[in-house]
């Protein structure tokens, strides 16, 4: 979602977000991860704020599996301390014995949940609600699964509470699903209705929300959850969202960036709040959970979420604009700087500069950097890109360095548009595609050292923020030449600053210069970075 700005203005021609009633405030979810997870629940754990914060401890399967009484019960102590609710996260769709399907993630006994289910009753250890892990997607459209029609993922999920209800007879349930792969298929909507209805037919158990994995990788994220917030609301049904990064982030800072990006724009630009804000991660990263107040740890981003809101209310006046910001509650906030933005480059300054840290497989002999627009990405959409000159360069363990660059020869590559252009004085490549083109380039490959901790950078920005649907490629290869591992870079689309301003006393803002429309299809907007005490506020005439 980080190349997803120029798709803002279709977005809020499909929601009047004025229309839907939003919660006050998110209930916030926590998952903790990585192990080890004893330090999170002992006396005077180094996260008061984040516990503060949060109202939901969730429970996964494999760390009852694991886990002893003692440590079960050191996390019930804590819990009850803290005046938190509990969730289990359900394996919901009843396998069988002897079934030739059916095995792995979605699946599992009736057997196996209840073992789980009564030693933690044994315990006395309270579950108050419980989210099934993504059953319509696991269940029916999972290609080399059961693909069991809806009544029958249905009517399985319906066998699997009627013996989880003897245990815990009062529970509320979620579902969760993977937002954008469930969306590619047509009848997705149909599907996901019909099976709540038939399962509350048959168990009399209705589902509370959806709860939605999202790609955040993936730029059409944006208007597929306004049409759920939508959709869901319409039918008195709660949203929840999982705040997480993504797979192809390389390190904790760029996992927990993305992040927070994700939870800005969604709530920031799109203006939804969703009933839920989970917190989670299935990825390589964070690496660590405590403390709450290093910025590379999981609870940190909790304390980052739950900043105070703050607020912009805009209107344009001649060249310029005027407006004002405050708290959510309307308390002036005064010596703010809020700024004015077009989407894209400022041909004035250098292009801005995508940088990674990571180290190199133990394997690795050598890279191959390379580009890719609209292909290999999962996105499809208008690209005008500038592109500099890559850099690796070996930092610790190893000495060496290679560059990669797309050639800015006047060139066209099935349909793509290659040239030069220049840029804060330097001479950068230019890539223009529509939607229904892409560019694949193999640039450069160098050798590289084993176990070397190395920086990429990446100077890249759009032109009137158009992009990026693609990005960076770095493919590993073994001794033998054998690819056998990447990494994507994905830049961002970039801004130039019209105008800035300092708020007054109460709140209230001049902006001398903000164009009523930008270069490309990304509205202007009116930005406040929350000065490191309040979210961040955005305002666009699209809200």
């Amino acid at each position: 979602m980080r190349r997803v700005l120029a798709l803002l203005l279709l977005v809020f021609g499909l929601v009047n977000t004025g229309a839907v009633a939003q919660p006050a405030e998110p209930e916030i979810w926590f998952d903790p991860a990585p192990p080890p997870l004893d330090p999170l629940f002992v006396p005077n754990a180094p996260w008061p704020n984040a516990i503060a914060k949060t109202q939901v401890m969730m429970v996964e399967p494999w760390w009852i599996n694991q886990s002893s009484d003692a440590e079960i019960l050191a996390r019930l102590a804590f819990i009850n301390l803290h005046h938190m609710k509990t969730e289990f996260n359900l394996e919901p769709i009843a396998w069988y014995p002897g079934e030739t399907c059916g095995f792995g993630e979605g699946y599992d006994s009736i057997t196996d949940n209840m073992n789980m289910l009564q030693r933690l009753k044994g315990l006395n250890f309270p579950v108050d609600m419980m989210y099934f892990d993504e059953p319509v997607w696991f269940g029916h459209y999972q290609p080399g699964q059961c693909q069991y029609p809806i009544p029958q993922v249905a009517t399985r999920v319906a066998a699997m509470l009627a013996a989880v209800l003897t245990v815990y007879p009062n529970l509320e349930f979620f579902d969760v699903e993977p937002m954008n792969t469930l969306m590619q298929n047509s009848d997705w909507r149909d599907s996901v209705n019909g099976f709540w209805l038939v399962l509350a037919q048959q168990s009399g158990q209705k589902v509370r929300g959806l709860q939605v994995d999202v790609n955040w990788d993936d730029p059409g994220s944006l208007p597929e959850l306004v049409l759920l917030n939508s959709m869901l609301h319409e039918q008195n049904m709660q949203l929840g969202i999982i705040y997480d990064g993504s797979g192809t982030d390389v390190g904790t800072t760029a996992w927990l960036d993305h992040a927070v990006m994700n939870f800005e724009t969604v709530e920031s630009y799109l203006g939804i709040l969703p009933d839920q804000a989970i917190f989670m991660s299935w990825n390589s990263y964070p690496q660590q959970l405590l403390p709450e107040t290093t910025p590379d740890n999981m609870t940190w981003l909790i304390d980052r979420y739950a900043l105070k809101r703050s607020r912009l209310e805009v209107q344009f006046v001649g060249q310029g604009a005027q407006g004002k910001l405050t708290t959510l509650r309307g308390k002036p906030i005064a010596n703010a700087t809020v700024q004015a933005r077009l989407a894209g480059v400022d041909f004035s300054q250098p292009l801005p500069v995508k940088t990674i840290q990571d180290v190199v497989p133990a394997t690795a002999a050598t890279v191959l950097i390379g580009v890719r627009v609209n292909a290999e990405c999962n996105c499809a959409g208008v690209n005008d890109l500038l592109l500099g000159t890559m850099q690796y360069q070996e930092i610790q363990g190893g000495s060496l360095s290679g560059t990669a660059s797309v050639s800015n020869a006047p060139q066209t590559v099935n349909g793509v548009i290659v040239g030069a252009e220049w840029v804060g004085g330097t001479q950068v490549t230019r890539i223009i595609a529509s939607a229904t083109q892409s560019f694949v380039g193999n640039l450069n490959a160098f050798p590289v050292t084993p176990g070397a901790t190395f920086q990429f950078s990446m100077p890249a920005s759009t032109i009137g923020g158009e992009g990026w649907y693609g990005h960076a490629l770095m493919l590993w290869f073994d001794q033998n030449g054998v690819p056998f591992a990447s990494e994507t870079i994905i830049p961002d689309p970039g801004f130039r600053i019209m105008s800035t301003a300092t708020t007054a006393a109460d709140g209230t803002f001049t902006l001398s210069n903000l164009p009523r429309v930008g270069p490309g299809s990304a509205p202007v907007s009116v930005y406040y970075d929350g000065g490191g005490i309040y979210r961040q506020a955005i305002w666009t005439p699209l809200h």
